[in-house]
């Protein structure tokens, strides 16, 4: 990608984090010794110029494939770092990806992730949960060996491959197998985060605090960086169950939107985005801009909001702030997807959408990735601070690593509960 691609002059927004740089570090510094981060993670942006903030955060990342190479010394390097802080002089790892193989793309992930651990100097063996051996072919003709995974003694095997820890690679959407039960090496993050488990609305409770501290820090109002949410249980769309519900919380957040517009001189249309409470692949999401439209869906809406990944039912719904992305690539809209590696910001990439709108959800059909120029050190532009490149992958670092703050407070309260 080059540079002319990210042209915008800097928002005034953009222009107060990167001139705190220094406060900003050494606050995140601080906060990760006192909440150590997950071991990756990374999350979606939304930038529309006068607000910034991540609308998804996920703690199973399939995208390391869309990574430029630029960036793996920095990848790597933070492999490292993880791996020495979980097992002292660590050797080997066992790296669980998805059971589904159907989708290539998917495994020329894995197969960049098993390249990161291996160049870290780890050995690295891929394990399957569903008692399969198998040889896989990704998109890019990378051949992968995939070994069933056995438990022994509480202890996780690969034939007689026997790891310091285990890096889950598969959101569990079918719930955490008994194979994954009172296993006493590390695995990361802990399978209690699965999407069977976990809620976006966990996740973004703690992100509201993560955003309160740092625009105190900045002395701005924390919605600049967050997107209002709320939540409703026991929604049935096939059924019509609950539109009372969601009506009245999109109508809620709708107002209070409004009211932000209001306070900042925003004249915008507000919307809210409508997705499920838990899982991924962009699955059940739907954008709304009145209460009434979800009284009137007809059957092809309903069937498409009913049922996530592996055809799980939806019943908690988010209702959230919707935010328009102001990025583009090659005049379609875009929006930025941050990586992380315990708390160092590995490098990222532009999901690109040709065939939607820059308020529409991008992660659908027809998207496509180009990855994003990060510096080496994802570090501010210190030479040059009209360099908006240099200076808006900076923002989005910062911003990427509050979520990644917010992901940290999760994997502490669920560790906490099971100690």
């Amino acid at each position: 990608m080059s540079s002319s691609t990210i042209s915008a002059p800097l928002k005034q927004l953009e222009q107060l984090i990167v001139s705190a740089f220094a406060n900003i570090e050494a606050w995140l510094r601080e906060e990760y010794s006192r909440t150590p981060p997950p071991f990756y993670c990374s999350t979606d942006l939304r930038n529309n110029g006068y607000k910034i903030a991540p609308v998804d955060t996920n703690l199973f990342p399939g995208g390391f494939n869309n990574l430029s190479p630029a960036n793996y010394p920095l990848a790597v390097a933070a492999i490292r770092h993880q791996t020495d802080i979980l097992c002292p002089n660590a050797k080997s790892l066992l790296l669980i990806p998805e059971n589904h193989t159907r989708n290539l793309a998917y495994l020329d992930n894995v197969a960049t992730l098993k390249q990161l651990i291996e160049m870290a100097g780890i050995h690295v063996k891929i394990g399957r949960i569903d008692g399969n051996t198998t040889q896989v072919t990704s998109a890019n003709g990378t051949v992968l060996e995939m070994d069933a995974v056995r438990k022994e003694n509480g202890r996780l095997y690969c034939q007689d491959f026997m790891p310091c820890a285990v890096l889950l690679n598969n959101d569990l959407s079918n719930g955490v197998p008994p194979l994954l039960e009172n296993i006493e090496i590390p695995i990361l993050p802990p399978p209690q985060l699965g999407w069977a488990l976990r809620k976006k609305s966990q996740h973004f409770s703690h992100y509201t605090r993560v955003a309160e501290q740092f625009a105190e820090l900045l002395q701005v109002d924390p919605w600049l960086f967050s997107a209002d949410f709320h939540v409703c249980k026991k929604i049935d769309f096939q059924k019509r169950e609950g539109m009372e519900c969601l009506a009245a919380a999109i109508d809620e957040t709708l107002t209070q939107v409004q009211e932000k517009y209001r306070q900042h001189g925003i004249e915008d249309e507000s919307y809210v985005v409508l997705k499920a409470n838990a899982g991924t692949y962009g699955m059940g999401i739907m954008m709304v801009k009145d209460a009434a439209a979800v009284f009137n869906l007809n059957r092809k809406q309903r069937n498409k909001m009913a049922t996530n990944k592996e055809n799980a039912k939806v019943q908690d719904v988010l209702i959230q702030e919707g935010i328009a992305t102001l990025d583009s690539y090659n005049e379609a809209a875009a929006e930025p997807v941050v990586y992380m590696i315990g708390g160092a910001t590995v490098g990222g990439f532009y999901r690109v959408n040709a065939t939607r709108s820059s308020s529409d959800n991008l992660n659908s059909g027809g998207m496509s990735f180009s990855p994003l120029p990060f510096e080496t050190n994802c570090a501010p532009p210190m030479q040059k601070p009209s360099d908006h490149v240099a200076a808006r992958l900076y923002v989005y670092s910062v911003i990427g690593r509050l979520a990644n703050l917010a992901a940290a407070r999760e994997v502490h309260a669920v560790n906490s509960i099971a100690d």
